[in-house]
């Protein structure tokens, strides 16, 4: 981003918006770092951006990345951790669910975005999250389901399905 690009974007913030939704994402990410999860749950219901700085759960921006040394650490190392696809692939276990984001990643990241994400805890620590993601290379949408649980100090994923929405008549 060039200086007149980052003067642009800091005039567009200032021409409306809360104090928050007008500091550059970067800072906006920080300051949400400092929150608990069922705070990022409840601000995430306050309007669509606290929405989608909120709800940047990391698990997307992973896939967007094509870290697999990140999606290893945010995955709980367990037995019973599973990852199902659309196409029927079905993933139980650590190293099977790491192994198959080495073959999906293949080098690279994947293009996605979320759009109308649920957060509902389950207990206080387990949280179970929908949305919709749209991938570039497949057909999409999809709707995909993630479920955490809290583990010595962090979240991690215990279980992701992505299922393709079908077009309802």
């Amino acid at each position: 981003m060039t200086v007149g690009d980052k003067v642009e974007a800091a005039g567009d913030r200032q021409a409306g918006g809360s104090m928050m939704e007008q500091l550059p994402p970067e800072i906006t990410t920080h300051a949400l770092s400092y929150l608990d999860y069922a705070s990022l749950c409840r601000l995430s219901m306050t309007n669509s951006v606290m929405r989608n700085a909120a709800n940047d759960d990391g698990f997307y921006s992973i896939i967007r990345e094509g870290s697999l040394p990140a999606m290893s650490r945010l995955w709980l190392n367990a037995d019973y951790v599973e990852y199902m696809q659309d196409s029927g692939g079905k993933f139980t276990g650590y190293d099977a669910v790491i192994d198959r984001w080495a073959l999906r990643f293949d080098g690279q990241g994947i293009d996605v975005q979320i759009e109308n994400v649920r957060a509902h805890f389950m207990r206080d620590d387990m949280v179970w999250m929908a949305m919709d993601a749209y991938v570039d290379v497949y057909f999409g949408p999809f709707h995909d389901t993630n479920v955490y649980e809290f583990h010595d100090g962090q979240w991690f994923m215990v279980y992701h399905i992505s299922r393709r929405m079908l077009d309802v008549p």
